[in-house]
Order: C-alpha cells, then structure tokens, then sequence
C-alpha cells in the first residue's frame, strides 16, 4: 500500500509543534499508540470513528520491532479516512509513508520535551 518512507522536520522544529498542537485542538478523537505497554498488545481496541470525525493518531516512541501492532495500522487509517491526521514522535524514527505526507507530523525528539515545548498549552 505505502511506496516510500518520507522523513520531515528532524528534531523539536516551531513549525512541526505548533502543528501538533493545531491537531490536537482540532482533533474530535485523538487514538494514541504509544511503546512500552501502552499498545494494542496491552488490550487496546480501536474500532472506527463516527462519520465526519477528525482523528489524530498520535505515536508515541513506536519503533519498528512490531510495526504492525501500531504504526501499519496508523497509516492505513489515515490513509482511508481524509480527515485524519498522523503524528509521530520517536527518536530516530519519526517518519511516515509518502501517500500521507501532507497529513501527517513527523518530530525526530524525546517525547517529554517535544510536548513540554508545544505552544499555549502543556499536555505534560
């Protein structure tokens, strides 16, 4: 489904955190994958949002060990619905497929920083 990796705006960029920020304020939904525990493997279930929703999908420090726990999925929803957005926070891997380049926000940096440096609001 997805051709290429895209990598944007490595480290805790103004622009790519504001854009966060923006999603997150005008996000109905926010689903949040995160490693560690907080997964599906720890028995999370996401089944649909309602028509018309604005979703962000919110990664947290997902890496690639089981891609298709989290990230795979998180792409592909974002792929189908148009009004979805993808975020991706990780340390040397923040990055997202070509095909949802344009709706998505990839922030190479520690986690804890990145959301203590977003403008107007600490989510902290």
């Amino acid at each position: 489904m997805f051709s290429k990796m895209f990598i944007k705006s490595p480290g805790k960029d103004a622009a790519q955190t504001g854009r966060l920020r923006a999603a997150l304020d005008a996000a109905d939904v926010v689903v949040i994958g995160a490693g560690a525990g907080l997964s599906a493997s720890a028995g999370f279930v996401y089944t649909g949002a309602r028509q018309g929703q604005r979703i962000l999908f919110l990664e947290l420090g997902v890496g690639y060990n089981t891609p298709g726990i989290i990230k795979y999925p998180f792409w592909r929803m974002t792929a189908e619905n148009p009004e979805a957005t993808y975020a991706c926070i990780n340390v040397g891997e923040a990055a997202c497929p070509e095909e949802i380049a344009e709706r998505s926000i990839c922030i190479d940096g520690d986690i804890g920083e990145v959301l203590k440096v977003l403008p107007d609001k600490s989510y902290v």
